[in-house]
């Protein structure tokens, strides 16, 4: 609830000027069941420097300011003017504290919502990255029950 707590937990490294292999690495050790595209994708993030190493190409100042507006803004308020359908695929990691509250989240959105459905997968933040064929997975089969006629 606090800003300054939110800004320092969420802020991230500082990674402008490290050698792109120690990045990729570090992405490959922290995400050792990703597939090859998941860390290729995850490494477009960066610009790729001269003298071999990496840039963000979202600046900080940018990044603190998306997360102080994401910080900021109330969406389950907005939820009952959506009128599209909205699938929900949130990641169902258990081991950082924050589960039980993102599955109750989770549930209130779906019930505020006209059309709202969600599809949990346990993973990380980056399920597109970790799991693509299985979000693609959820994606079809969605279309195919009809969910976004």
């Amino acid at each position: 609830p606090i800003w300054s707590e939110c800004a320092r937990e969420l802020r991230p490294p500082a990674l402008a000027g490290r050698p792109a292999a120690d990045l990729e690495r570090r992405i490959r050790n922290a995400h050792p069941d990703w597939p090859e595209a998941g860390i290729r994708g995850t490494m477009a993030n960066f610009r790729l420097r001269d003298d071999g190493t990496v840039e963000p190409w979202l600046t900080l100042d940018r990044h603190m300011t998306i997360l102080r507006a994401l910080w900021e803004h109330r969406p389950e308020s907005r939820f009952p003017e959506i009128t599209v359908p909205v699938l929900l695929i949130p990641a169902d990691g258990e081991g950082n504290g924050w589960a039980a509250e993102r599955k109750a989240a989770t549930s209130r959105a779906v019930a505020k919502l006209k059309r709202g459905r969600s599809v949990a997968i346990a993973g990380d933040h980056d399920l597109h990255a970790q799991y693509p064929e299985r979000v693609a997975s959820i994606l079809e089969d969605a279309f195919l029950e009809g969910f976004w006629s």
